[in-house]
């Protein structure tokens, strides 16, 4: 075959991922989390592409360790994932896990930080004091936020103070906005 000026060769690979439960979906690295690291976070059921493809880049821009992706979270390799991740899908390991469980007995250790709208409990971000070197950050999906059973296992909730004219932010911005907070 032979090309010519202006030529050019698509080929289309089909790849379907099938990954147990603790599966670590980048494939160059072990299975295995790395618990002495000491900034996770942690998204639940994220729908939109965009959304964590953009977290994603976040995260290594901000020097967060890893990423976990609890519950019905979009596929990690749709293609708005990895366009908006701009490269970066590749620089950060990326775990999915179904089971709360694994979260619970695996970061006793960590101070756990529920992301939420301001209530009672909550402390604005300013305001944030971490008693712990390692830190999990904990966010919900963009309609319904973060889960009763992921609430129930922070150490502390955290809002961030706005403009009282928004009713909310976009998940990759709040998530950016706490990920540099935090670092």
């Amino acid at each position: 075959m032979q090309l010519h000026k202006n030529q050019a060769i698509l080929i289309l690979i089909s790849v379907n991922l099938e990954y147990n439960q603790y599966s670590k979906i980048r494939e160059n690295r072990s299975n295995e989390i790395d618990y002495f690291c000491s900034l996770f976070d942690v998204y639940q059921d994220i729908k939109d592409a965009g959304n964590l493809g953009t977290i994603i880049r976040a995260a290594v821009a901000f020097n967060i360790d890893a990423i976990i992706l609890y519950g019905n979270t979009v596929e990690i390799y749709n293609p708005k994932v990895v366009r908006s991740a701009v490269g970066n899908l590749w620089k950060i390991p990326v775990y999915s896990v179904e089971d709360i469980g694994f979260i619970k007995n695996n970061f006793k250790e960590y101070e756990r930080v529920a992301t939420l709208p301001k209530n009672e409990s909550s402390v604005w971000l300013d305001d944030l004091k971490l008693k712990k070197d390692r830190v999990l950050l904990m966010f919900g999906s963009e309609a319904t936020g973060l889960s009763e059973e992921l609430i129930n296992i922070a150490t502390v909730s955290v809002t961030i103070k706005m403009n009282t004219l928004v009713e909310s932010l976009n998940l990759s911005l709040s998530a950016g906005i706490i990920m540099y907070y935090i670092k």
